[in-house]
């Protein structure tokens, strides 16, 4: 199977359409990614501010949240997505901003972005954003 939406596949599974919105903050799946008192997320670093600022409203989604939900892992891991992305056709993507290859918590958020996108597959496409050589660069997961 190629590319299915995500109401594609809540339709072949039997499942109702989650309403993400609608999940009380500290709930077990919602991350804690309270906006500040000024309505902003509250970013953890500033890689992940100018990709919400730059690049995030050149990709004309639906729907555009930062640090949604937690998913939890086989091995008792945790993984945060950075941004997820949601389009008016029902498309899911599921992005984590990554400022460098080679700083170690940045090579352990990657580890956790693959399995994540292997053990969640079907809740989308999964992608690091790097800004590299004045660019951002998106590179997919578990094509």
């Amino acid at each position: 199977m190629d590319e299915m939406t995500l109401d594609a596949y809540r339709r072949l599974v039997g499942l109702e359409p989650l309403d993400l919105s609608e999940m009380p903050y500290g709930s077990d799946t919602e991350a804690k990614a309270e906006p500040d008192s000024m309505g902003e997320p509250r970013f953890k670093s500033n890689t992940e501010r100018r990709a919400w600022y730059e690049w995030v409203p050149m990709q004309d989604a639906a729907i555009a949240k930062y640090e949604p939900v937690v998913f939890h892992l086989v091995g008792r891991h945790n993984y945060t997505p950075d941004i997820q992305l949601v389009f008016s056709d029902g498309r899911m993507w599921w992005i984590d901003v990554k400022g460098s290859w080679k700083a170690k918590n940045q090579r352990a958020g990657l580890i956790k972005l693959k399995q994540a996108s292997e053990e969640y597959r079907y809740m989308g496409r999964w992608f690091a954003l790097f800004w590299r050589d004045h660019e951002w660069v998106l590179k997919e997961y578990n094509k």
